[in-house]
């Protein structure tokens, strides 16, 4: 089966939307609109089957029959042979098939199941002719024209006849019936296509228990009248009763004794098998299957190792996070402690640190001197005259100037603290004071939590910059993760045994 005969029947097995859309409100009887939109669908999914070829549809139809009557999938397609056995599986399982959904089929070969199905299509025909000869004979006689000539030739050569007419017609369906009229047409290639769609139609009405209209079985002349007309029409009409009552993987099982008789009539004698293009096609798609099944091997692989570079880096960056905390902590710790010794000493304008200390030390000087003269005449007021108003609001007022020369004092402490831990050498400063070695000390401390603080901030924006990029990195692999198991899971979707035989 080859170009549109496959394309089409490819449709009506593999493609379930073709039926979808329309099963709700096929009836026995269709309407204009609903047949015009049979038409549309089928017409669809044929211009998106243009660019597949033959054997691309050909070994997809095949694994979706093997699918349907569950051969077991455990050959891979690399030789004449192994299509050849998956073959005999697929009309073993048919005939099983055909004689539970038949019971007067009783044969066990497949010439003894196109014989029956061809003489079930001819009887059909003649008893249809029985009921209503005058609407036979006169659609025999419209369709029989659009035969192709070789046809046409042959069937006047084997009835000895120059031309058809009612009369003919009439007198050798009378005496002989359709077999007798179709006899000399039958082994014609061209009539293949004619007999496989009428052979699938009269097997699925007697099959279901549908009794169409013999324009039916007339209604067909090339491809594109079975695209268009009646038959195709009537034939989704039969299905769709059946799809709705049985599902898609029963309805799909009914129709394959159908398309198992389409195919093989549908074949010409004269064109040699050629299994080439089917096992090409099979090793082209098993290659591709594996070389995603190892593209998404290498994606999960890649995605743990930056999962775990990931999980480092978090952690480390944890860890910086903490031991700034605690840095920080300590360095004012120090600081405190500096300001601490720094408010205990009184000869600070000694000191040779750096010009700012020296500025903060004469500062401070003068705070301090301010407020002892500040308390010095508060309490001078105070043993005078405690009960005077005028002096009570002076006390109050020179309190709160010491409060503000106090905050002053403290304020400046707190520069000074950082001018003399900004000093890069303490030991080469003046300090004349007994704590000069805890100074040292707690500059060196201080100085060493700090070199460490900046490195651990250079750290931990590098490890940040890190992190993005593996996670971009990550959320990448994921995607292309995802894109290659939709393809893995559509190749696997298609052809099921690749998980297998691959």
């Amino acid at each position: 089966m080859k170009g549109e005969q496959l394309r089409v029947t490819y449709a009506l097995f593999n493609e379930a939307n073709l039926l979808h859309a329309f099963l709700a409100s096929l009836r026995k009887t269709i309407t204009r609109n609903e047949e015009d939109a049979l038409k549309a669908t089928l017409k669809n999914i044929l211009n998106r089957l243009e660019d597949r070829t033959d054997a691309q549809l050909q070994l997809e139809l095949l694994e979706s029959m093997s699918q349907c009557v569950q051969v077991i999938p455990r050959r891979s397609f690399v030789s004449p042979d192994s299509l050849f056995e998956e073959g005999n599986d697929i009309v073993f399982k048919v005939l099983e098939i055909a004689r539970e959904q038949d019971k007067t089929f009783k044969g066990v070969t497949l010439d003894e199941f196109m014989h029956h199905q061809v003489d079930a299509f001819f009887e059909k025909m003649d008893a249809e002719f029985q009921r209503n000869p005058d609407v036979v004979t006169a659609n025999l006689l419209e369709a029989i024209p659009h035969l192709p000539p070789e046809m046409i030739q042959e069937i006047k050569t084997s009835l000895k006849i120059d031309e058809f007419s009612s009369e003919v017609l009439c007198r050798v369906m009378s005496t002989g019936g359709s077999a007798l009229l179709f006899s000399g047409a039958v082994e014609v290639a061209g009539f293949s296509f004619y007999t496989t769609a009428s052979t699938l139609l009269a097997w699925m009405s007697g099959l279901f228990g549908v009794t169409l209209p013999f324009s039916a079985y007339i209604g067909l002349s090339t491809s594109i009248a079975f695209l268009s007309g009646p038959i195709f029409l009537a034939l989704l009409a039969t299905m769709g009763g059946v799809y709705v009552w049985y599902g898609n993987s029963t309805y799909q099982k009914r129709l394959l004794p159908g398309l198992v008789a389409q195919i093989i009539l549908c074949r010409n004698a004269n064109d040699p098998v050629n299994y080439e293009p089917l096992i090409e096609h099979w090793k082209h798609i098993s290659h591709q299957y594996q070389s995603l099944a190892e593209t998404q091997r290498t994606l999960v692989f890649d995605q743990e190792q930056i999962q775990n570079q990931i999980k480092s880096l978090s952690t480390r960056l944890s860890e910086i996070k903490a031991r700034k905390s605690q840095v920080g902590k300590l360095k004012s710790e120090i600081r405190t402690q500096l300001k601490q010794l720094l408010s205990t000493e009184r000869s600070l304008d000694t000191w040779k640190i750096n010009d700012a200390f020296s500025l903060q030390a004469t500062e401070l000087s003068d705070c301090r001197s301010a407020t002892a003269n500040l308390r010095s005449i508060i309490e001078g007021k105070t043993e005078r005259v405690v009960d005077s108003i005028l002096n009570l609001i002076r006390i109050s007022i020179k309190g709160a100037n010491i409060f503000y020369n106090q905050r002053k004092e403290n304020d400046i402490l707190d520069r000074m603290v950082v001018s003399l831990l900004e000093t890069a050498n303490l030991e080469d400063c003046v300090l004349d004071s007994p704590h000069y070695a805890t100074y040292i000390q707690m500059h060196g401390e201080y100085h060493n939590l700090h070199r460490e603080e900046i490195l651990m901030i250079e750290e931990e924006k590098e490890s940040k910059d890190k992190l993005d990029l593996l996670e971009q990195e990550y959320y990448s692999a994921e995607a292309d993760k995802r894109k290659h198991l939709d393809e893995l899971k559509e190749l696997r979707k298609r052809f099921p045994r690749l998980q297998y035989c691959s």
